[in-house]
């Protein structure tokens, strides 16, 4: 029997756009932990940082980052710490501040790609897109090429 991966999924914090709702969607495997409260430190014009097991990790607004308009500024957040690889195996781990609902749920099948991305920034950093349903945007964020990006500032 083949093993059916699971993935997470959480809806944008942002209003339609382009006649989709917007999920974002991640391996559940790159699902460190669910924070409820963290202590965020500025210092502009570099990203903002979580301290984490001893480690200061990025913060990255997903909805910032594509050029999303958000729809909820008020509201509590909860926060991921975020866990990718690179093609060196070289781990990368970042904090994603999130006001909606975290599903995990089974990969299906019968989402449909879409060939190219449409967000106003950052297209460079989606590994992929697909069609949850007709009006429904699932966007698999690149954690790499993010992280990456946050160094250069």
């Amino acid at each position: 029997m083949k093993k059916q991966l699971e993935i997470a999924l959480i809806k944008a914090n942002s209003p339609i756009f382009r006649g989709c709702e917007f999920y974002w969607l991640f391996s559940r495997s790159q699902l460190e932990l669910l924070l409820k409260e963290v202590e965020i430190f500025s210092s502009p014009p570099f990203a903002s940082t979580v301290k984490y097991q001893e480690t200061m990790l990025p913060v990255i607004n997903l909805e910032q980052h594509y050029g999303l308009a958000e729809k909820d500024q008020s509201g509590s957040s909860k926060y991921l710490v975020i866990r990718s690889a690179d093609e060196k195996k070289e781990l990368t781990k970042l904090i994603v501040p999130t006001k909606q609902t975290l599903k995990i749920q089974k990969l299906e099948s019968e989402w449909k790609p879409l060939q190219s991305p449409v967000l106003p920034k950052h297209s460079e950093h989606v590994l992929g897109m697909y069609f949850l349903a007709a009006d429904k945007l699932a966007v698999v964020p690149d954690f790499i090429a993010m992280s990456r990006s946050l160094r250069w500032r």
